[in-house]
């Protein structure tokens, strides 16, 4: 019971497991976590992150206290609820030594014809969103594709192949900065839902949760 009293007093105590999208990590998650464990410095952090369709699945598998993801099918049903947090954008992105880094001005036809691409899962909203782009199109799916839910590994890969990446500009943001790689002048038309928290309906919300959702808020109305 001391050391308990002892914990509280020393600004923190509990446990916080979270799941999320890369694309809402650089900014909303990560700035989140920092202030959380400033005020809590005992509170136990695990996070997870993975693509929206992995992050709900962690979450209908009570592996996680809260998603901050995409909703789906699977989402919109009595048993989750959903608040959105904000939105992002698709850019098509080459390493910075690629001889397409150099062009002023190309269509997706060429892309997706001549050249090996680099995206996420077929379930995953922005790969979805990409199929849905070339379908208006009338373009086929790429020849030559490497797979992969991880966007660290991803970013691996761009600078050992040429291939072609789709990932959102947030995931890229630091990318983008340090010259590695650099976005090609290809507009994706395409409209990703919103991503926010999911939490399971009925399920209890700890002190450090609320305080986590409430920093989630302050900091994507800032946005």
């Amino acid at each position: 019971c001391a050391e308990d009293l002892m914990a509280r007093q020393q600004g923190g105590y509990g446990y916080l497991s979270i799941g999320t999208i890369m694309g809402a990590a650089p900014d909303l998650v990560m700035d989140s976590i920092a202030q959380i464990k400033t005020l809590n410095p005992q509170l136990r952090i695990r996070i997870m992150g993975d693509t929206s369709d992995q992050v709900i699945q962690l979450l209908e598998q009570g592996r996680i206290d809260l998603a901050i993801a995409r909703r789906n099918a699977a989402t919109d049903s009595e048993h989750y609820t959903f608040e959105p947090l904000g939105n992002e954008r698709l850019l098509v992105v080459v390493h910075a030594g690629h001889p397409l880094a150099q062009r002023d001005d190309l269509a997706l036809t060429e892309l997706v014809s001549d050249w090996p691409w680099i995206l996420q899962p077929e379930t995953s909203p922005a790969r979805i969103g990409f199929d849905e782009a070339l379908q208006r199109l009338a373009l086929p799916q790429p020849a030559d594709i490497i797979e992969c839910s991880s966007v660290y590994s991803m970013q691996q890969l761009i600078q050992l192949t040429d291939a072609i990446m789709v990932l959102s500009e947030s995931a890229l943001r630091d990318y983008l900065k340090m010259g590695l790689v650099v976005a090609l002048p290809v507009a994706l038309e395409v409209q990703l839902a919103p991503f926010g928290m999911l939490l399971r309906r009925g399920d209890p919300v700890s002190r450090e949760l609320g305080m986590f959702i409430e920093m989630l808020r302050q900091k994507a109305a800032m946005l």
